[in-house]
């Protein structure tokens, strides 16, 4: 599981950046796992982590 726990940034145009690669990245994940026949989700992550909490199972 992976875990994105970095703060979120004040500055609007760092802030708007970082969505779009965040967006990137989950749809490059979303694709892949697809392809694959798997499965994948976002929940909250469980303490003592913080942040959002990323799964993936993808058929042997």
């Amino acid at each position: 599981m992976l875990w994105d726990q970095h703060p979120r940034h004040a500055d609007p145009d760092t802030l708007a950046l970082c969505e779009v690669r965040r967006r990137r990245a989950l749809w490059l994940l979303a694709a892949v796992v697809d392809d694959w026949g798997g499965a994948w989700g976002l929940a909250a992550a469980e303490p003592p982590h913080t942040g959002v909490r990323s799964w993936v199972v993808l058929p042997q």
